[in-house]
């Protein structure tokens, strides 16, 4: 006689059951364990000469000339730093830390939310493999924290759902104002949640409005106090003014979209080719999703059934919402900000958060018509097709990023002949550059920018130290001595400074050293020649 199933004993004191059991526990940790692993490899394997340092980073550092916007990137950096680490390997510290946190919060965000490791796996290793992410990891910006942030919110959010309590409401409120602080457009996080929150029809009115009510009062009043601090204290805040200054054309508007089809497929694809792939996985998304939203969102009734009622349902909602509204803001950031470079930088939070909402709504198969499981065996036929495309990508950049080094921390930086002369002038000079993060990063040595003609936010004149006073502070500073001005040809994408031919005819410069990829200046001195070159 054949014995039951069950009963069959694979090895002694194990039946089936319990192995089946023990496997589904043990695999997604196993999985996630290896995308973690993945990830932190991409990450160190790019940072091999140090974490990626560009322009924009001393900015959320708060270093240089310019104050740190977003604050919270450059507040734990400094804070690693009182450790005793430097701030270069506080970054990358805390890039690791990253790199292995955001696929463990990814890969639980999918699992709760879809409770299949195949589709948790296909849409965490989607986002991790894109040649974007993979960079972005890797440098030194708030880009990586941003999206733990996003993870982190919507986690407090749905485990507020789960027993309602408020004090997880007042803790997801005061993570979204943290992602605010990390990234501006992190606010638009809370209307992605406020609208789920309105639109959960299983909930009375009078408490969806309660809890949009208590989420906003503490994520807004968080920020809205840093907000009064830093404007007393430092007189800064956002750093922007609330007018429309941008300036956007028909070409930028062109890049913008470039920059949306390349996370998709590689700029050697023909433009007409990526933007018909973009559309066409935009609104086959869109259709599953809004459907989707409309099964999960409807009101209880005795159908219903407990899986149905599960707070990760509206998990799907609120990254779609926030895709929505971070483009919308993106869209007005455009209009608000002069010379905005609409680039993959700032797509990297759309693409993450559509394929989080991407995912989760093509996993739930059985709740679709025919048509919309038609359609997501078609978008999971093209995410294989664009997973394939991202690991030859992925790989071709971390090999080169391997080889080379990233922006300021790569092997052509460190190399340099006028970084080496940088490092030879007297101890204690002022340097003023067009390029000051390179000399302050490679050179090691303090510089600040040259005179600028205009503020690059708003394309305007700076009010409060115009042009003409800057030249004026330059040129006192060179005339007392011990004072260059550097020239870097490889920074040439300082459109607002003073041009090299215009200061040298405003200032009067001496050349005092001409280089193979730069010229090093100072004023001629009263006294005998103190060129040290």
């Amino acid at each position: 006689m054949v014995e039951p199933a069950e009963k069959r004993v694979w090895h002694p004191g194990l039946t089936w059951p319990w192995l089946n059991q023990r496997q589904s526990q043990s695999a997604p940790w196993a999985i996630c364990a290896i995308l973690v692993g993945l990830s932190a490899s991409l990450f160190l394997l790019s940072s091999r000469y140090g974490i990626g340092v560009r322009p924009d980073t001393f900015r959320y550092m708060g270093l240089g000339w310019k104050p740190d916007d977003a604050p919270v990137y450059g507040w734990l950096l400094r804070g690693i730093a009182e450790t005793g680490l430097n701030i270069w390997g506080g970054a990358k510290l805390l890039g690791l830390v990253l790199s292995c946190l955001n696929p463990i919060l990814i890969w639980v965000t999918l699992m709760r939310a879809t409770r299949s490791n195949v589709h948790a796996a296909g849409g965490t290793i989607l986002i991790l493999l894109s040649p974007s992410f993979s960079r972005l990891s890797a440098l030194a910006l708030s880009e990586a924290l941003f999206i733990t942030c996003i993870f982190t919110s919507v986690l407090l959010f749905v485990a507020y759902l789960k027993d309602m309590n408020w004090r997880r409401l007042a803790a997801c409120g005061a993570m979204i104002a943290v992602t605010t602080l990390v990234r501006f457009p992190g606010m638009v996080l809370g209307f992605a949640i406020a609208a789920t929150l309105l639109l959960m029809r299983q909930l009375p009115l009078r408490q969806r409005v309660r809890s949009v009510v208590m989420l906003g009062s503490v994520g807004g009043g968080i920020t809205l106090l840093w907000a009064i601090v830093s404007k007393i204290v430092a007189d800064h805040a956002v750093g922007r003014d609330f007018a429309f200054y941008g300036n956007a054309d028909v070409e930028r508007w062109k890049q913008g979209f470039k920059s949306l089809t390349a996370l998709l497929a590689p700029m050697e694809v023909p433009l007409l080719a990526r933007a018909a792939l973009l559309l066409a996985v935009l609104g086959a998304v869109a259709w599953i999703w809004f459907h989707y939203c409309r099964f999960v969102l409807r009101k209880a009734d005795a159908n219903m059934g407990e899986a149905e009622r599960a707070p990760e349902r509206t998990i799907a909602p609120v990254f779609g919402f926030f895709a929505l509204f971070y483009a919308a803001f993106m869209v007005l950031a455009v209009h608000l900000e002069a010379n905005l470079p609409l680039n993959g930088r700032y797509a990297l939070p759309l693409y993450v958060t559509l394929v989080t909402a991407a995912t989760i709504v093509v996993s739930d198969r059985k709740n679709m018509s025919r048509g919309d499981r038609a359609l997501a065996s078609l978008l999971v036929a093209i995410s294989i097709g664009i997973l394939a495309s991202h690991t030859v990508r992925t790989a071709s950049r971390t090999e080169a990023a391997y080889e080379q080094g990233l922006d300021f921390a790569s092997r052509a930086w460190a190399s340099s002949p006028t970084i080496h002369a940088v490092r030879r002038l007297p101890r204690g000079a002022m340097i003023f550059s067009n390029g000051p993060e390179a000399i302050i990063y490679a050179a090691k040595r303090p510089a600040t920018i040259v005179p600028m003609k205009m503020d690059s936010r708003t394309g305007l004149d700076r009010p409060h130290n115009p042009y003409p006073r800057q030249l004026e502070a330059t040129r006192q500073r060179l005339q007392g001595g011990n004072a260059y001005v550097v020239f870097v040809d490889r920074v040439d994408w300082r459109f607002y400074t003073a041009t090299e031919n215009e200061l040298r005819q405003a200032l009067g410069l001496k050349l005092v050293e001409r280089l193979a990829d730069g010229r090093i200046y100072n004023l001629p001195p009263s006294s005998p020649s103190n060129n040290p070159l």
